[in-house]
């Protein structure tokens, strides 16, 4: 999923996505095969708020609606 890698590379990537959200960088890495876990999506909505990246719940979804595909 190109959208979760993007989304990725705007938070600060995969090393420090998983140290800021305390999960495996093979989690994150997952996530590409399956979207962002529901459970996640506010964490990393502020964590972009915090970080000044513009990422909204419309793009989070999407990653979960490809995973259907």
């Amino acid at each position: 999923m190109r959208e979760i890698t993007s989304i990725v590379d705007r938070l600060g990537g995969r090393k420090m996505l998983a140290a800021r959200l305390n999960v495996s960088r093979k989690a994150i890495d997952m996530w590409e095969r399956r979207g962002v876990p529901r459970s996640r999506q506010i964490e990393l909505l502020l964590l972009a708020k915090e970080r000044g990246v513009d990422l909204t719940i419309d793009e989070l979804l999407l990653t979960q609606s490809q995973r259907a595909a």
